[in-house]
């Protein structure tokens, strides 16, 4: 649970991004606006939708509850949308970017991520950061904790994954930071200043480079001197994911795990 005392966010300007690719169902689309605006609190905002557009794709000729609704090339995945998005509406003060497979979980949502990106030491703020990769990147090339993956390339050649995000970052002239922890790409939120700061998200030609941009813009905040923060100590307290429910709770289990073993070892090193 988070404990966010009462503030005045009245005169905040709030932009929701959705990113929606043609070729998927509408369904969860049209389940998540209903949603956010089923659950809101007392926080006013506008909601943009971004459709990533295949060749064949359909044209939706308007949705509920939604201010905006642009269409675009199908590149860099949901990131390149969530791009998009925020530069076709640069001037709001707090923008909160979600895949269109997100589920609300908490009322206030809002409140949540605004009371905590108003820490001006915070610049990014998600539902899960991947602790596994929040290590110096020396450590992950030397025990290959990264391994390969298919869609993996430097110059046109397949590459190990931790080789490839950094060959990715140096092309694009972005500080990789001396470690790779990182918030995940399914749901994010920054200030306006930040986002204008690091201008907007890098966007990535194929799976390997999308993931580099999803590291990448975590590197690109901390490189501000701002912090990379996880919304609350467990996974997805505002909204969860349709495709991550199993990994939340195994997440959260390994995180009460971590806690009871390190008290355990606290006591061993008192009674010494």
């Amino acid at each position: 649970m988070i404990d966010t005392p009462a503030a005045d966010h009245a005169s905040d300007k709030l932009l929701v991004v959705i990113n929606h690719f043609d070729q998927r169902p509408l369904d969860d689309l049209l389940h998540l606006l209903d949603a956010l605006h089923s659950h809101d609190d007392d926080i006013t905002f506008d909601t943009c939708v971004v459709i990533n557009q295949s060749l064949a794709g359909r044209k939706v000729r308007e949705l509920p509850n939604v201010d905006f609704l642009h269409y675009r090339e199908n590149t860099g995945m949901n990131i390149g949308a969530w791009d998009y998005g925020w530069r076709c509406h640069p001037d709001y003060d707090y923008y909160l970017f979600l895949q269109d497979e997100c589920i609300v979980s908490a009322h206030d949502w809002a409140r949540q991520f605004i009371t905590r990106l108003q820490d001006r030491s915070v610049g990014l703020v998600g539902e899960t950061f991947n602790a596994k990769w929040n290590r110096p990147w020396s450590v992950l090339q030397n025990k290959k904790v990264a391994s390969t993956m298919p869609g993996h390339f430097i110059d046109g050649k397949p590459a190990d994954r931790v080789a490839a995000y950094l060959d990715f970052m140096a092309r694009h002239n972005i500080d990789p930071t001396p470690g790779a922890g990182h918030v995940r790409a399914l749901i994010w939120a920054l200030r306006g200043d930040t986002l204008r700061a690091i201008d907007g998200f890098p966007l990535g030609d194929n799976y390997g480079e999308c993931i580099a941009a999803e590291i990448a813009v975590s590197k690109m905040v901390e490189a501000l001197g701002l912090k990379v923060v996880q919304l609350s100590a467990e996974p997805f307290y505002c909204f969860s994911h349709a495709e991550w429910g199993k990994y939340a709770k195994k997440t959260a289990e390994a995180a009460r795990l971590s806690g009871w073993k390190g008290a355990v070892r606290r006591l061993l090193k008192v009674f010494r």
